[in-house]
């Protein structure tokens, strides 16, 4: 199938009923004024989750910044 065909969501693919869960899930939350906890195992896209719930927040004209929290030492928190 191409890639043209594979639904897509703010740089996610995924036609799973999880995947589609996940979505309904950022569009639900992206609205909010709150902090949102992005979680997971290395590789599986938080980073995109986290871009897709700035993109459709009010926020979506600010910068958006990555910080990588395995990174941070001891010290540093």
């Amino acid at each position: 199938m191409p890639s043209s065909e594979l639904p897509s969501f703010h740089g996610m693919i995924g036609r799973s009923a999880v995947m589609q869960a996940l979505f309904r899930r950022i569009e639900r939350v992206a609205p909010i004024d709150v902090p949102v906890l992005v979680v997971g195992e290395t590789g599986t896209g938080k980073e995109l989750v986290a871009r897709a719930i700035q993109q459709l927040s009010r926020r979506a004209g600010r910068r958006f910044e990555i910080v990588n929290c395995g990174a941070l030492t001891r010290e540093l928190c």
